[in-house]
């Protein structure tokens, strides 16, 4: 699967659209390669660590699509960001352009729903309570379905497996713990 994010240039927009100042610290090291933590049914664990920061993350591809536009592989990731506090951010990657005044919408198994901000190619949840809250649903669930509108006008459902989901998390939670982050 991580040849999947490289394939993608999900990982580069990754490092620089998802974590801003930690962008600019991973940017002027020469990292070329995340380690990964170990695969969890549909779902991987990566991690960056050069000495003085770590960032770790989970992400799966969809298991369908109803795109019939051509565009990058989409991604849904978890990352920890321990040394800034940030923990269970949820993000997506669309693998193209979204449209930013359409939310992205994840309903996990029919019964929970969550809004993304779309930036770009990305979207992200604004703020931690709600991250909190979609990350166990997440974890309670089975299938996520996004459905995203893009640029081009499209409007696609990806759908994805929620299993491995929690393993991968736990991995990545204990890559990636600190002082003030364990256990979150």
């Amino acid at each position: 699967m991580l040849s999947l994010i490289k394939k993608t240039g999900a990982f580069i927009g990754f490092l620089t659209l998802i974590f801003y100042g930690a962008a600019t610290v991973y940017a002027k090291k020469s990292v070329t390669e995340p380690e990964s933590l170990g695969v969890f049914q549909n779902w991987e664990a990566l991690k960056i660590d050069d000495g003085t920061e770590k960032l770790c993350w989970i992400s799966a591809p969809p298991i369908k699509s109803d795109a019939a536009v051509e565009r990058e592989t989409p991604l849904l990731m978890v990352s920890r960001r321990p040394e800034q506090n940030i923990l269970n951010e949820v993000s997506y990657y669309a693998g193209a352009k979204l449209v930013k005044d359409k939310p992205v919408k994840a309903v996990v198994d029919k019964r929970v729903s969550f809004n993304l901000s779309p930036r770009d190619e990305w979207a992200w949840i604004k703020n931690s309570v709600e991250e909190s809250r979609s990350v166990n649903s997440l974890m309670r669930g089975t299938k996520l379905r996004v459905t995203i509108h893009m640029k081009s006008g499209h409007k696609i459902n990806d759908d994805f497996s929620l299993i491995g989901f929690t393993a991968a998390l736990e991995a990545a939670k204990k890559a990636c713990a600190s002082e003030t982050a364990k256990g979150k």
